[in-house]
């Protein structure tokens, strides 16, 4: 029968394990140790399919159980974190492709399943049963490919091959099917009528005109295989007619026989296969035979004009791709590879929802509580002179403050020698591709320019030199602040002045302890009650599948563990406004702010000055120490991220002036 088989494209192999147990320690709760078993099995199995010469169904079911790890991977890990690296096979200029997408690995299993299809077939040995497995494996392959056409139609990045060349592939494979129904409709016992031979025929012959059409169109089909597809074209064309031959002579209109025998002898002439020859002897004959019977005997004119030939019957039809998978991964989908492993998707969302929970903390309960406090401090401040009440600070805090200091000048280090070091990166970048534009000269080295592509990492790349040399100022503001700071006068807790216990500044201290107790204890709570157990069970009962609007739903229950809290908000809120109307209505609470020209302040009175002047400086830099710890984290993660980018950007520049002198060099 003369069939093509697709070759399989292959892939390079790598240590595709080890790439996926990096994945999951650098992006997951769990550690890739867990997941050994499954990490050992899946590298196992890539690596046979990649190293995999062999034409069986062996090979084709590791490639569906492949497809079937691949899917449930792709609930699992990011898209786009692990190289695979393919080349096509079917033209003579081989040519591979590398994208970081596991979509676009299983879409390439998916076009080596469709090869593997055509290429069983045509190990498969004539014979009534095996023509009909035959149809059936192009019918499949036909499929696959037509999806893959659709998936390059769309302009969709991780598509295997281009349009053209998947919908040759897939009418070629739809003409085979048809030539493999055919042939066994002619085997059966009486045959076929004429007319219904002539309408199949026909049908093969418009399936291999499309493929020969699109196959011209593609950029991978060699010429070989046109002109296959053009012989078959004629040599099922060249069987139309002489079905239509051998039925106008049942009708004996013995004219159109021998009009139909001779474009059947002129389109076998133009056929190059192999199997013609004893069907052109067959022909000859024929026609010699008809040619003297109406010459000497029927006298029938004979037209100039062909008949027209029969509208043809499709007897091969595309499967629905979706099923088609289903069916052959489903026993697959049994074996569940990292069970435990919690999605990307399913993490984010419960950070995103943690996010959420502090923020309701912090300004539900926490902010409101701590400004009851500070009114209530503000207002008692105008008694600190008259009870002598100090705020303690322990030499702790002042260590712990030096710490936050030093740690900003740390990183303020950090960020300079990472800067430089991204520096030194794109300016090395930029010198080797001026220096091979020069060897090779601007007209054949044909990358962009270095300065033209890497100007927008060079505007980030000054941006954060602008905010760390802001960073520097500021620093340098707190520490020349720290340094006038009384250390000594605010840690000597034996100069400070006892108390007024006197039952109102008891109350109003023994409230901001309970309340400071109360903050601590939702703090702990909030910390101990996170969503990602609920969200979790919630993932699992939806069959893993990530359902926002149930997350959401289990969310909003979830915090109602903060109703009895937010009753104890309003609680001290009345609370506090009883304190500050007994404080304002204290006679001696009012103290005039600016003293009498004549006034003479006291030791306790200068004291209090001196230790409060030092206590203003130390929340100062105390203020400026806690918002730097943050402009520090904002810039160091914008540096690294800033870091990844250029470090991406010149290994595919590297890459990518290797392959261009290479190839210029050859």
């Amino acid at each position: 029968m003369e069939l093509l088989g697709i070759p399989s494209k292959r892939t390079l192999e790598f240590d595709f394990q080890a790439k996926l147990a990096d994945l999951i320690d650098a992006s997951f709760y769990q550690t890739s140790q867990s997941y050994a078993q499954d990490l050992e099995e899946i590298g196992k199995l890539r690596n046979d399919i990649a190293r995999s010469n062999e034409t069986s169904s062996e090979t084709l079911e590791s490639l569906y159980k492949y497809t079937a790890v691949l899917q449930q991977l792709q609930g699992k890990f990011p898209e786009d974190q692990i190289g695979f690296s393919w080349c096509q096979t079917i033209s003579t200029k081989a040519h591979t492709r590398e994208m970081y997408s596991i979509e676009w690995e299983k879409v390439n299993i998916y076009y080596n399943i469709a090869a593997m299809y055509s290429l069983l077939a045509l190990l498969l040995p004539v014979s009534a049963d095996n023509l009909n497995k035959q149809y059936q494996y192009y019918q499949i392959a036909a499929t696959i490919f037509d999806q893959l056409s659709e998936l390059s139609n769309k302009g969709n990045e991780t598509a295997a091959i281009d349009g053209d060349t998947a919908n040759s592939l897939k009418l070629l494979m739809l003409a085979q099917g048809m030539e493999c129904f055919w042939f066994k409709a002619m085997k059966k016992e009486g045959g076929i009528k004429n007319t219904m031979a002539a309408k199949l025929t026909s049908q093969i012959t418009k399936y291999y005109d499309e493929a020969r059409v699109s196959a011209q169109k593609s950029p991978l089909i060699r010429n070989d295989w046109m002109r296959h597809m053009e012989s078959k074209s004629r040599y099922f064309k060249a069987v139309t007619y002489y079905r239509l031959a051998l039925n106008a002579q049942d009708d004996k209109q013995y004219g159109i026989v021998v009009k139909c025998l001779s474009e059947t002898k002129s389109q076998l002439q133009k056929c190059n296969l192999e199997l013609k020859d004893a069907f052109v002897k067959k022909v000859e004959a024929l026609l010699a035979d008809s040619i003297r019977d109406n010459d000497f005997i029927y006298l029938q004119v004979v037209p100039d004009d062909l008949p027209q030939t029969p509208a043809p019957l499709n007897m091969i039809k595309l499967l629905d791709f979706n099923t088609l998978i289903k069916q052959h991964t489903e026993k697959y989908m049994e074996r569940r590879y990292f069970k435990t492993l919690l999605p990307l998707e399913l993490i984010e969302a419960c950070n995103a929802y943690n996010e959420r929970q502090d923020q309701f903390v912090v300004e539900q309960i926490r902010t409101p509580i701590m400004d009851f406090n500070e009114k209530l401090r503000t207002l008692d401040a105008q008694k600190s002179l008259e009870n002598g009440k100090l705020e303690v600070v322990t030499v702790n805090e002042l260590s712990s403050l030096d710490v936050t200091l030093e740690s900003m000048r740390t990183n303020n280090n950090y960020i300079s020698s990472q800067l430089e070091f991204i520096e030194r990166i794109l300016n090395d970048e930029a010198d080797t591709d001026k220096t091979l534009r020069a060897q090779y000269g601007t007209l054949r080295w044909e990358l962009p320019e270095s300065n033209t592509l890497n100007q927008g990492f060079r505007d980030r790349l000054q941006a954060l030199k602008q905010y760390l040399a802001k960073g520097v100022e500021i620093d340098k503001d707190a520490t020349e602040l720290y340094s006038t700071v009384d250390r000594a006068l605010l840690t000597n807790s034996t100069s400070q002045i006892p108390e007024k216990d006197d039952p109102l500044s008891v109350k109003v201290r023994d409230t901001s302890s309970k309340r400071d107790i109360f903050l601590a204890k939702v703090d702990a709570k909030s910390m101990s009650h996170r969503i990602l157990k609920t969200l979790i069970d919630t993932y699992r009962e939806s069959g893993e599948k990530v359902n926002q609007s149930a997350f959401e739903a289990k969310f909003q229950e979830h915090m109602t563990i903060f109703n009895e809290d937010l009753g104890r908000v309003r609680e001290e809120r009345r609370l506090n406004e009883d304190l500050l109307q007994e404080l304002s209505s204290e006679e001696h609470t009012h103290v005039d702010d600016t003293p009498a020209s004549d006034h003479r302040f006291t030791k306790r009175e200068l004291y209090m000055v001196d230790f409060n002047h030092s206590l203003g400086l130390l929340h100062t830099v105390k203020d400026t120490a806690e918002q730097g710890i943050q402009f520090y984290r904002d810039l160091i993660a914008s540096t690294n991220s800033l870091l990844v980018d250029v470090e991406t950007f010149a290994e595919k520049r590297k890459t990518e002036k290797q392959q261009l002198s290479e190839q210029l060099s050859s």
